[in-house]
């Protein structure tokens, strides 16, 4: 039998269920020499006819689905001005 909380195995040892995931990943990358930022939401799921440019979004749009609170140390007037923007510039 399987241990409580763990995976139902099957026959071959797989997983029956597989734990629960996010529809969507998250990265964000701060430059600090240039004191700005990139980020991208991308879909947990296969996409190989999309670029990656058609993910990038703002940290701000992030930390709205998250509830995160990114580069926090940041002197609180610069952190919302580089939230805010899409620096697709950076890609």
């Amino acid at each position: 039998s399987s241990p409580e909380g763990g995976p139902a195995r099957g026959a071959a040892g797989r997983a029956e269920r597989e734990p629960a995931a996010g529809a969507e990943v998250y990265k964000v990358v701060f430059d600090p020499i240039r004191v700005e930022t990139i980020a991208f939401v991308v879909p947990n799921s296969p996409n190989p006819n999309r670029r990656i440019d058609e993910f990038i979004t703002s940290v701000r749009d992030i930390e709205q689905r998250t509830g995160l609170n990114f580069l926090n140390r940041i002197n609180p007037a610069v952190q919302a001005l580089i939230e805010e923007s899409v620096a697709a510039s950076l890609w």
